[in-house]
């Protein structure tokens, strides 16, 4: 019985000793281990939720220069003092008339001559006010005829848009869109370098846009040092049904084999990695919807978990 047992112990040795298949080796890790990631300084973040909707260009415009503009509400500033100066020197002399008018019903005590003399000032005066008056709506028509009765009105009364236009706080834009409807109350424009900014709707400009062949609008845009004469801009609208979804860093993608990846942390400081669709760009990355908001993925060290990944395995 002893001898049998020999004789199965010698036959089971050389099958403990075998070489393990090609096949049977084991794979090397898909995720990365602690070792590794503090060796290749790995930095892991949270994905931060992102909407982004592709926007449409539906309009252009140019920021204008309004120093003409201005010019006139000065001009239509000094005739207004000259009115208030004839207003004033009329009071005097209708007031100078009728008491003229009853010292010569009382006994004459002035004369038929002096009473003449003080209607013929009162008359002057008034005919110099009417003149005022007259080079008011002269001066404020003009400028509707350029400008539209928003910028004219505005302008000329000094109200707190065109005083910010003045002071150079802001800047006025003139837009046309590729549509006759109605133009909205703010838009977002785009100027060459990429930066957007909100703007407000002032009023009908009486122009007709040379290239779209539409009605221009004027805006208000600020501030003004972001919107030099002459600049030109698209005006942008986004669609309602906007892609939500989370934002990956552009730093936390890599490349493998011409795919987009990233590497998602399953477990502390193990990592897996996993491909992504990268069609939505925008500044700071890409929109995903394959990955669920506050997803920890790498942000540093992602090209070196991937070389890591490729490494020949040990032989």
């Amino acid at each position: 019985m002893r001898s049998r047992w020999l004789l199965l112990l010698a036959l089971a040795l050389p099958a403990c000793h075998r070489d393990t298949p090609a096949d049977e080796k084991a794979a090397p890790p898909a995720a990365a281990e602690t070792d590794m990631a503090k060796e290749n300084g790995i930095v892991v973040a949270p994905l931060e939720p992102a909407t982004h909707a592709t926007p449409t260009v539906i309009g252009f415009g140019t920021i204008v220069d309004v120093s003409d503009l201005f010019a006139t509400a000065s001009q239509y500033a000094t005739a207004e003092s000259q009115r208030r100066q004839f207003a004033s020197h009329l009071d005097a002399t209708r007031a100078e008339l009728e008491r003229s008018r009853a010292l010569n019903a009382d006994n004459k005590n002035i004369s038929d001559r002096a009473l003449q003399d003080a209607a013929a000032a009162a008359e002057a005066d008034a005919a110099q006010l009417r003149a005022a008056e007259a080079s008011l709506v002269a001066i404020e028509s003009a400028a509707r005829q350029k400008w539209g009765p928003t910028l004219a009105a505005g302008a000329v009364r000094q109200s707190s848009w065109a005083r910010s236009l003045l002071n150079g706080q802001a800047s006025l834009l003139e837009l046309a869109f590729q549509s006759d409807a109605t133009p909205p109350a703010t838009v977002t424009v785009r100027s060459a370098g990429g930066r957007e900014r909100v703007v407000h709707l002032l009023g009908a400009a009486p122009r007709v846009d040379a290239r779209l062949q539409h009605a221009a609008f004027d805006y208000l845009a600020t501030p003004a040092s972001e919107f030099p004469v002459g600049l030109s801009v698209e005006v942008l609208a986004r669609p309602a049904n906007a892609t939500n979804g989370a934002l990956v860093p552009s730093r936390a993608v890599v490349w493998d084999d011409g795919a987009a990846t990233v590497f998602v942390e399953t477990s502390p400081e193990k990592y897996e990695p996993k491909r992504i669709a990268a069609t939505t760009r925008v500044d700071e990355g890409f929109v995903e919807n394959g990955l669920a908001i506050g997803t920890r993925v790498v942000v540093e060290g992602a090209q070196q978990l991937l070389s890591e990944r490729h490494k020949p395995a040990a032989e």
